[in-house]
């Protein structure tokens, strides 16, 4: 009698995927004094991969450990290297996978970037497109807020940071700065902007940096990560607002902590806020808008300057009813709040 045994079919080979922590569409900042932390997940699906390796390489780069032996993969396991810059300019990070029972897999970051170098193509203006944002970072389990203003003053000129009299004039940008007057180059091929020595990624409605601000050491950035959402605006001169607006902030052992500012159409005003956890200062009188965003105050104390800028819809429209920035203090570095609309 004849059995046939049915073939046992041969298993699949697992397939195995590279993620990592970094989105490759987005530009990363690189120094050339310091690594910069890299995080590579390998996972697997469906077996176990045996004999992973990672093989990491690009040209102008310093990879600690350009290549890590994983041993087995059955889930998921996450590689940590530092890179560092040794040339200026944009950097392509390329990620290899092997296996002795898996297809090979490659990725890459292709936008790594450290000042220096050749300079982005500046094929592309951002005039007026100026943005606020909040940011935090974390200190000992405490989060503290990080508060930028990121301003396009013309094609090729931009300021990062809070402004102290109005808004920016800059006639000495710096190319490899990141606070401050700065030149830029936007490149609209690859939607990558070069601001001073920050890097960053323009999308429809919002501007990805890195490089600006703090960073927060314990979500492993070397360079803070942040997006710019909120569009504003400076007010043109001679502009008047009928609103009070108010910002409260307590996790600071020191520095501003409370602004209430009222601005009224009959050119009068009220402003009180806090710093160091003192007593407060209150401020009373007229006002007026003298240069783009420079509100001039003036009562008995004297007469003083500080940047106003309103909260802009989406396409650029100026809302008060968004919120206002305020910048207060002397200098060329005052602090600054986002102040709500009190109903």
């Amino acid at each position: 009698m004849l059995v046939v045994v049915p073939a046992v079919p041969a298993s699949a080979a697992p397939a195995l995927a590279i993620h990592t922590r970094d989105n490759p569409a987005n530009p990363q900042l690189l120094s050339s004094a310091f690594g910069r932390l890299t995080d590579v997940d390998v996972s697997s699906t469906g077996g176990t991969a045996a004999n992973v390796t990672v093989t990491l390489s690009g040209t102008g780069l310093e990879i600690d450990t350009p290549v890590v032996d994983l041993d087995t993969v059955s889930t998921s396991e996450r590689v940590n290297v530092e890179i560092r810059a040794l040339t200026g300019g944009l950097h392509t990070l390329n990620i290899q996978v092997t296996s002795s029972n898996a297809p090979t897999v490659n990725a890459s970051l292709p936008y790594m970037w450290a000042p220096g170098g050749a300079p982005l193509p500046a094929t592309g203006d951002l005039t007026g497109r100026n943005y606020g944002n909040v940011d935090l970072y974390t200190v000992s389990g405490t989060s503290y807020e990080d508060r930028e203003l990121l301003t396009f003053l013309d094609g090729d000129t931009a300021f990062i940071g809070l402004p102290p009299k109005g808004r920016p004039d800059c006639p000495s940008p710096s190319a490899t700065k990141r606070a401050g007057c700065v030149s830029y180059r936007y490149d609209t091929s690859t939607g990558l902007v070069q601001v001073g020595g920050a890097i960053g990624r323009v999308l429809p409605k919002s501007i990805y940096t890195e490089g600006i601000g703090r960073g927060d050491d314990e979500n492993g950035e070397t360079f803070n990560e942040r997006v710019f959402t909120q569009r504003v605006g400076y007010p043109s001169p001679g502009k008047k607002y009928g609103a009070t607006w108010q910002w409260t902030y307590d996790n600071y052992p020191d520095g501003l902590s409370f602004v209430k500012l009222t601005l009224r159409k009959n050119g009068t005003f009220y402003l009180k806020y806090t710093i160091d956890y003192k007593k407060s200062t209150v401020r009373v009188g007229t006002y007026s808008l003298t240069a783009p965003g420079l509100l001039k105050l003036k009562g008995k104390f004297g007469t003083e300057l500080h940047t106003f800028a309103v909260r802009a819809r989406s396409n650029g429209k100026a809302d008060p009813s968004l919120g206002v920035w305020l910048m207060i203090g002397k200098g060329k570095h005052p602090d600054g709040a986002l102040l709500k609309l009190k109903q």
